[in-house]
């Protein structure tokens, strides 16, 4: 006897309850790693019932543009937050060059560019369009990014 007169049959409510939701994966590519995982550990500590739908990695350095794009994909990421100004950590490419080159990649996750300037290194770059939004300073604004990227249809 697999059921006991009282047990009840799982319903489909009670089934999803018990499936977890994959995490989204959240990549921060910044040259300078400090300001990006202190902002992440703010947003967990400020909104865990959000980021416990999200898991995040970071990547500091790259030898080239395509190092860059080959480390940021093998993640498998659904948001990446892209630094303007990568420098030397990266062979030199700029935050909107690896944008353009993920993008080329075939890339149609959601890319967070950041820089203090807003979306004019972007724009300057001809790249402003191929990204989803822009934070000035990571340690404010993620959650609100995060919100508004989990309400639009994931295509």
């Amino acid at each position: 006897k697999l059921m006991e007169q009282g047990d009840k049959k799982p319903t489909e409510q009670s089934l999803a309850e018990n499936i977890e939701t994959p995490k989204q994966k959240v990549v921060f590519v910044d040259d300078y790693l400090d300001n990006s995982e202190l902002a992440w550990m703010e947003f967990k500590m400020d909104n865990p019932q959000l980021a416990s739908r999200f898991e995040a990695e970071y990547i500091a350095r790259a030898q080239n543009l395509a190092d860059a794009v080959e480390k940021i994909l093998k993640t498998s990421p659904d948001i990446i937050f892209m630094d303007n100004d990568l420098g030397a950590e990266f062979g030199n490419a700029d935050g909107p060059e690896v944008a353009r080159a993920l993008r080329e990649a075939g890339f149609a996750g959601s890319m967070v560019g950041n820089s203090s300037s807003g979306s004019k290194p972007f724009e300057k770059k001809g790249v402003a369009g191929m990204m989803n939004g822009f934070l000035p300073d990571k340690s404010k604004g993620i959650k609100e990014v995060l919100e508004k990227l989990l309400s639009e249809p994931r295509g």
